[in-house]
């Protein structure tokens, strides 16, 4: 098995106890997080290789999964190409000298 794939399921492992409780406790509340998305994309991952490509169904999995908590870009999905490009941190170190 791969590590990034075991890495991911180990982490959806976690996650998963911890919500099954949370909406056993907190059944009808206003803001309500399910564990089917988080259970769909444990499935897809469970089968997937790591490769370039991300098969299109780990992709939706993966965006509903993130879309329970509120985490979508403003801008969508798809025109959202990451964060804001920050300059380079500069050294604080001092030059060595000859």
């Amino acid at each position: 098995m791969s590590l990034v794939r075991e890495h991911i399921l180990e982490h959806l492992d976690a996650y998963l106890p911890v919500a099954e409780e949370w909406e056993r406790e907190h059944d009808g509340s206003a803001r309500r997080i399910t564990t089917a998305h988080a259970r769909k994309l444990r499935e897809f991952f469970s089968t997937w290789t790591p490769s370039v490509g991300i098969p299109a169904d780990v992709v939706q999995g993966a965006r509903a999964f993130l879309a329970e908590f509120g985490m979508e870009p403003d801008e969508g999905w798809d025109a959202f190409e990451g964060p804001l490009a920050e300059s380079p941190p500069t050294s604080t170190r001092k030059p060595e000298l000859p």
